[in-house]
C-alpha cells in the first residue's frame, strides 16, 4: 500500500475485513501502522446497535423500503430484527451478523406483499434468526412459485468444485436434477434464476476460456443444501442416498461424452475432450469419487483423450476405484511420468510422453494409441512430433500418486497430524499442509527468514506443531506454533546450528530438539509457554532424536552413534559399553517403534540396525541397496512395518522379523522422509528432493527385496557400423543394444555400482570402452562379429589406470579413440595431491602403453587427428603432438 500511495509520507488508509487466522499476527506490525478491532471480543449491545443501523440502511436503500407504505416501518423491523440476528442458535457455528443483516435484508425484499402497517411489520420482524440457512429457507419458501429452478439450482452449486461451474455445465446437471425432459433447462431460465440466486452466489473467471463460474458464497450453506437438496423437512441420508444424487449430477456433467447429447438425440463424439470445458478436465474425478461409480472410473482412466488432458493435481482419488488390467495398465503408464504430466501445457506431449512409457513397460496396444494420438494434436502448423522407435530403461514408478510442490523446490521433512487428518511438509522457506482426503493443499506458513525447514512434527494432542529451520542468516532453530489457537505466531526457541531436528514425548510434555552445536535442549510444554528443563551435551552432531513410547527413555542419534539418555535424571543409560552407547558409527535416522520394542536404527554403511529395547542389541540387520549419508525411518501406527528410505529406494520391512517385504521406487532424487498415515497403515507418503510428495499403497505383494527395476542408462553410444547401441547403466552393467527394436544383444557386469562417466565405441565399431568415475576404464569386444559380449582383462581387472582420480567431475571426455582404432587416448591425474595431470597413449591389441604427454593443467579437450597426431586444447593453448606407430 505504500508503494501504491507513492512514499511513506503519503496518507493511505484502508479497511481490511476477514477471518482471524488468514490475517498476518499483530506483532508483525507497530501499533503506528497499524489498529485492530476483533468482532469477536465487541460487546453484543454494540454489535447489536451497529446491526440495526446496518439493517435499516439496506432496507431504505432498495424498493419498496425506500418509499411507500413499508417506508414507514423500517426502524421497527430493524429495532425488533437485529437481537435475533446477533443470538448464536447454534453452537459452535457462529454467522456473521452483518451477513445474516445483508441475508435477511433481502428476504425482507422479495416478499411479494410487503409490510404495510405495523402488525405486518412486527411479525416479518419476528422472523430474524442468527441461523442462515432458515433465512434461507423463507427466502426459497417466498419464491418457489415464480423461481421453480431456485431450489434445485443452489443444491447443484453446493455440490460444484474449485471456482465453481460454468453454464453449461450447470444446465446440464440442473436438467438431471429436475427431469425437465428433451428440451433441458432453457439458458434464459438458468441465467434468470442465477440472477435471482445472485446474493447466495461468487462469481469467477475462468482463466483460459474466460467464462463466468458459479458457486455459492458460504461453505456453511453448502453443507446445508447438500443435507437438504430437495426440501427442509426431508434430510438426504448419508451412504447410498449421497451416491445417488452425486451419480444424477455425474450424468449431466458427462453427458457430452456418453454419445448422446443434452436434449437426448445422438452426438457425434469424436474427440469430445477436445471441446470439454475446463471443468470437466479439473473436476469429473472428483464427482466420479462422490458418486463412488466405479464404471465411470474405469471409463475415463482408460479414455486415451481424457488421460491427455486432465488435470493432475486436483482431487484424483477416483484413479483408487479402478480394477480392471485395462484401467491398471494406465495408472503404471501415468505414474511412470506423473510430474512431467502435471508440468505439460500440451496435450500432444502428453500422448507423446505416455507413448514413451508405453513402450519402456512392453504396452503395445498402448503405444500405438497414444502414438497416433500424439500425432493427430499436433497443430498443422506445428512442429511435428518425431514417431518413437523404441525406448527402454528408468525405474518403474510404484508410486500411485504424486504432489507437486507449488512454487517448486522440495521438500526435506514430513508428518501427520495426529489423526491423519492433515499432512505437513517443510520446504526450503515454508510449512505446506494438505488435507488428506482429497489431498489438495490447504495452508502454507511462510519461515520468514528462517531458513530451510529440516524438521516438522505435531504434538501427540495435535495442539502444536515444532518446526526445526537451517537458519539462513542465523543460526536456525526451531519454532512452535499453538495450531489450536487463533493466532498463527511462532514461538522461537532457541537455534542449534545448521539444521535443527526434534521430537514430542508420547504425553506431548515434551519437546527435544538438537542439531549441528552437538547440544540437545528440553522444553517442559506442559505450562502455558515453553519452559527450559534441561541442556543435553552429548559431544555430537545430532541427526536425530526420538522417545521411547512408554519409557523414560530418549535416543539421541548422530555422526558418531546413538546414546540414550534416562529421562528422569537425564544421566546416560547403563547400556552399552560407554554409557548410554548402544551403536557407533555415523547415523542417518533414528526411531522407537510405536509399540516400544525395538529401536531402528539407519546408518550411512547401508544398513538398517534393529535393536530389541529388551537390553537393546541387535537382533535384525537389513542391507540397504546404497550407502549414503540421509536416510530416513518411518512405523505404521501397530509397529508392524517400517519404511526404510535411502538415497531413491524405499525398503518396506516387517519389524519383528527384519524381512524385506517389498522395494519402492518412483522418486528421481534422494529421499528426506518417509511417514505413514495415522489412520491408514497401507499409505505411506514421501517427500525428495526431486520436489515431488509421493503416496505410495503399501502392501506385501512383492517378494522380498523384489526390486523390478528396469535398465537405468546412465551413458549411451551407438556403433558407428554394426547397428548396435552400448548402454552402461547405474547398476554396473554394460549391455549392448539392438539399433532397431532394442533387444540385448549381450551384457557384460562391470562389477562397480560407481555413477558411469563415458562410453564409446572405437571408429570400426569392434572396441567399446566404459569409463566409471570410480577410477576404472573397461574395454570390451564382440568376438568376431557375433553378439557375444566378452571383456578384455589384465591380471584379472579391467584396463589398470585406476589412477585416473574419481574426484575431478566435469563434462570433459576422459578418452578418446584414434581413426584407425588402435590406439586409446587417456586423460589421468597422476598425483591427486599436487593436481599433476597427464595424458597417456595405449595400444588396444597389445595392452601397452605407447606414450605419455605431461599437461600443466587439466586439459579441456583432446582428439586425435588422423592415426598418429593428437590434438589437445590446455590452458587456452592448442597444441598436436606425434604419436608413434
Amino acid at each position: 500500500m505504500r508503494s501504491i500511495a507513492g512514499s511513506d509520507e503519503a496518507p493511505c488508509r484502508f479497511l481490511l475485513g476477514a477471518r482471524r487466522e488468514v490475517l498476518p499476527p499483530p506483532s508483525e506490525f507497530s501499533p503506528e501502522e497499524i489498529g485492530w478491532v476483533d468482532l469477536d471480543t465487541v460487546a453484543t449491545e454494540t454489535v447489536g446497535k451497529d446491526v440495526r443501523d446496518y439493517l435499516a440502511r439496506l432496507l431504505r436503500a432498495s424498493e419498496p423500503y425506500a418509499t411507500g407504505p413499508a417506508a414507514a416501518y423500517v426502524d421497527l423491523i430493524a429495532e425488533i430484527a437485529a437481537p435475533r440476528l446477533v443470538r448464536r442458535e447454534h453452537e459452535g457455528r457462529a454467522w456473521g451478523p452483518f451477513l445474516l443483516a445483508g441475508m435477511f435484508a433481502h428476504y425482507l425484499v422479495t416478499l411479494p406483499n410487503p409490510p404495510g402497517n405495523a402488525i405486518d411489520a412486527e411479525a416479518h420482524a419476528e422472523r430474524a434468526t442468527g441461523d442462515l440457512p432458515q433465512i434461507l429457507e423463507r427466502v426459497l419458501d417466498t419464491r418457489a412459485a415464480e423461481f421453480p429452478l431456485l431450489r434445485p439450482l443452489l443444491a447443484v452449486l453446493a455440490r460444484s468444485r474449485g471456482d465453481g461451474m460454468p453454464l453449461t455445465v450447470l444446465r446440464r446437471c440442473l436438467a438431471v436434477v429436475v427431469a425437465s425432459g428433451p428440451g433441458g433447462v432453457s439458458e434464459e431460465d438458468c441465467q434468470r434464476t442465477l440472477r435471482e440466486a445472485s446474493p447466495y452466489l461468487r462469481t469467477g473467471i475462468e482463466p483460459t476460456t474466460r467464462v463466468a463460474l458459479y458457486r455459492l458464497f458460504h461453505q456453511g450453506l453448502a453443507d446445508y443444501l447438500r443435507r437438504f437438496p430437495h426440501s427442509k423437512k426431508t434430510p438426504l441420508g448419508e451412504g447410498e442416498e449421497e451416491r445417488a444424487v452425486e451419480r444424477a449430477l455425474l450424468d449431466g456433467l458427462l453427458a457430452p461424452q456418453t454419445g448422446e447429447a443434452a436434449d437426448g438425440e445422438p452426438a457425434d463424439r469424436g474427440d469430445s475432450w477436445a471441446e470439454a470445458e475446463p471443468y470437466l478436465l479439473s473436476h469429473a474425478l472428483a464427482h466420479v469419487w462422490a458418486a463412488g461409480s466405479v464404471e465411470w472410473a474405469e471409463r475415463l482412466l482408460t479414455e486415451p483423450r481424457f488421460l491427455v488432458r486432465f488435470d493432475l493435481d486436483e482431487d484424483a482419488r477416483a484413479l483408487e476405484l479402478v480394477r480392471s488390467p485395462e484401467a491398471q495398465e494406465c495408472l503404471r503408464l501415468l505414474g511412470m511420468s506423473w510430474h512431467a504430466h502435471a508440468r505439460f501445457g500440451s496435450a500432444a506431449d502428453r500422448a507423446a510422453r505416455l507413448a514413451f512409457d508405453a513402450y519402456r513397460l512392453h504396452l503395445p496396444a498402448w503405444r500405438v494409441e497414444f502414438g497416433q494420438l500424439a500425432e493427430s494434436l499436433t497443430p498443422r502448423d506445428g512442429a511435428r512430433a518425431l514417431p518413437l522407435s523404441w525406448a527402454t530403461g528408468g525405474t518403474e514408478d510404484h508410486s500411485f500418486r504424486q504432489l507437486t510442490i507449488a512454487g517448486g523446490g522440495s521438500a526435506q521433512c514430513a508428518a501427520f497430524s495426529p489423526d491423519g487428518a492433515v499432512f505437513a511438509a517443510g520446504t526450503f522457506d515454508a510449512v505446506l499442509f494438505w488435507e488428506t482426503d482429497a489431498w489438495q493443499p490447504v495452508a502454507r506458513w511462510d519461515l520468514r527468514g528462517d531458513g530451510r525447514c529440516n524438521s516438522v512434527a505435531f504434538s501427540p494432542d495435535g495442539r502444536r506443531l515444532a518446526a526445526g529451520t537451517a537458519g539462513s542468516s542465523g543460526p536456525g532453530g526451531v519454532l512452535l506454533w499453538d495450531v489450536a489457537g487463533e493466532e498463527r505466531q511462532a514461538e522461537q526457541l532457541t537455534g542449534h546450528g545448521q539444521g535443527a531436528v526434534l521430537a514430542f514425548s508420547a504425553d506431548g510434555g515434551l519437546l527435544a530438539t538438537g542439531g549441528a552445536d552437538h547440544t540437545v535442549t528440553l522444553w517442559d510444554l506442559t505450562g502455558d509457554e515453553p519452559s527450559h528443563v534441561v541442556e543435553l551435551l552429548p559431544e555430537d552432531h545430532v541427526e536425530g532424536l526420538s522417545f521411547h513410547p512408554e519409557e523414560p527413555v530418549l535416543a539421541v542419534a548422530g555422526h558418531a552413534g546413538v546414546r540414550l539418555y534416562d529421562t528422569r535424571s537425564w544421566e546416560p543409560r547403563a547400556e552399552g559399553e560407554e554409557p548410554g552407547i548402544v551403536f557407533s558409527g555415523w547415523v542417518n535416522a533414528v526411531g522407537f517403534s510405536p509399540d516400544g520394542r525395538h529401536l531402528v536404527i539407519v546408518d550411512s554403511d547401508g544398513d538398517t540396525v534393529v535393536l530389541s529395547t529388551d537390553g537393546y542389541e541387535p537382533v535384525h540387520e537389513v542391507a540397504q541397496p546404497y550407502q549414503s549419508i540421509s536416510g530416513a525411518v518411518g512405523f505404521t501406527s501397530d509397529g508392524t512395518r517400517m519404511a526404510v528410505a535411502c538415497e531413491d529406494t524405499i525398503q518396506i520391512c516387517a519389524v519383528e522379523r527384519g524381512a524385506v517385504t517389498a522395494t519402492l521406487h518412483g522418486h528421481t532424487a534422494g529421499i528426506n522422509d518417509v511417514v505413514f498415515s495415522p489412520r491408514d497403515p497401507l499409505l505411506l507418503v514421501s517427500v525428495a528432493d526431486d520436489e515431488t510428495v509421493r503416496l505410495w499403497r503399501v502392501t506385501d505383494r512383492e517378494a522380498p527385496g523384489e526390486r523390478r527395476l528396469l535398465l537405468e542408462p546412465r551413458r549411451v553410444a551407438s556403433s558407428p557400423t554394426a547397428g548396435r547401441v552400448a548402454v552402461l547403466d547405474g547398476e554396473g552393467e554394460l549391455s549392448l543394444l539392438d539399433l532397431d527394436g532394442g533387444g540385448r544383444l549381450g551384457s557384460v557386469p562391470l562389477g562397480t555400482r560407481a555413477n558411469p562417466w563415458q562410453v564409446g565405441f572405437s571408429p570400426d565399431g569392434e572396441t567399446l570402452a566404459a569409463y566409471t568415475n570410480d577410477g576404472g576404464l573397461h574395454l570390451v569386444r564382440s568376438a568376431g562379429g557375433q553378439p557375444v559380449v566378452t571383456r578384455l582383462e589384465n591380471e584379472d581387472r579391467a584396463f589398470p589406470v585406476t589412477e585416473i582420480h574419481p574426484l575431478f567431475g566435469g563434462p570433459e571426455d576422459k578418452f578418446c579413440f584414434s581413426s584407425d582404432s588402435s590406439l586409446i587416448a587417456l586423460q589421468v591425474c597422476e598425483r591427486a595431491e599436487d593436481l599433476v595431470w597427464a595424458i597417456t597413449v595405449w595400444d588396444i591389441r597389445g595392452l601397452r602403453q605407447v606414450g605419455r604427454i605431461a599437461l600443466p593443467e587439466r586439459a579441456d579437450s583432446f582428439e586425435f587427428a588422423g592415426p598418429d597426431r593428437l590434438a589437445v586444447v590446455v590452458g587456452g593453448v592448442l597444441a598436436v603432438f606425434e604419436v608413434p606407430a
